[in-house]
């Protein structure tokens, strides 16, 4: 389709704010039904991205794509807020400057090798019926899923080989129901898990985490947390944090510093 053809109200406005750089609002809040005003296809999205020259970064808020979107080369960032998006966001092997999905549902994310040249938030409501795929991506800066909802039900976070130049956040009242990887992950800055809720298992052998590794509030009925040959800066915790821990795997797990409040015997 041309760019033309993509005529309903919201994609029109879309169309005529991207020229301009200006923010897309089509509600505060996330669309729970589809209608001509809210609802915006992936294939202007798409082509939009892939055809700019310009700086402006696409940003909508509130909200509905449809389609899938995939691509290669971005070359602006990617602001999605409070939308709902009916189909998987697909982004293999995919450079971008940034990408924010604060506040949006959608039904999965793949995107493996991901090269993002700045932040990645799901954050603030993110929810996730299916997987998000991070794995072997390179993240410039920050991972923040603070607040986000990860429902796949097997894995729900797979972050397996990611490296991220900054911190990444998976607390305050992070939730995932499947399983977090995040094998052989090389994080620079703080992991935080403070407030987090995992329903399922927490696998990071071989991680590496520069500045500190926060363990604390965290809510983890029955899960398993492996940290097989993991190597952390700091690592702090706190009384209590281990114990809803089904299955512990400590075994080489080394650390530099430790910020505790529990004592020898706990």
């Amino acid at each position: 389709m041309q760019i033309e053809d993509y005529n309903k109200p919201a994609e029109q406005k879309f169309r005529e704010n991207f020229s301009t750089g200006q923010k897309t609002i089509i509600s505060e809040d996330r669309p729970e039904k589809a209608t001509p005003d809210n609802t915006i296809r992936a294939g202007l999205i798409r082509a939009l991205l892939l055809g700019t020259r310009a700086p402006p970064r696409p940003e909508g808020c509130g909200s509905r794509a449809r389609g899938s979107l995939k691509s290669w080369i971005l070359p602006v960032p990617l602001a999605m807020l409070r939308c709902t998006l009916e189909k998987d966001i697909t982004l293999f092997d995919c450079t971008l400057p940034g990408l924010y999905l604060n506040g949006s549902q959608l039904p999965a994310l793949r995107a493996p090798r991901l090269l993002c040249q700045g932040s990645l938030f799901l954050r603030h409501g993110f929810c996730a019926m299916g997987k998000v795929d991070l794995a072997g991506a390179k993240i410039t800066g920050q991972l923040d899923c603070s607040g986000g909802k990860f429902s796949g039900e097997d894995v729900a976070l797979d972050c397996s080989t990611i490296t991220v130049g900054a911190d990444v956040f998976l607390g305050n009242s992070f939730e995932a129901q499947g399983t977090i990887d995040l094998t052989r992950a090389d994080i620079s800055g703080n992991l935080e898990l403070w407030g987090a809720t995992l329903r399922k298992d927490f696998i990071a052998q071989g991680m590496r985490v520069g500045i500190w590794f926060i363990w604390r509030g965290l809510n983890a009925p029955g899960s398993e947390v492996n940290l097989l040959d993991a190597h952390v800066g700091t690592l702090m915790d706190q009384p209590g944090s281990w114990q809803p821990v089904k299955h512990l795997v400590l075994s080489s797990f080394r650390y530099d510093r430790i910020e505790s409040e529990m004592d020898v015997a706990e």
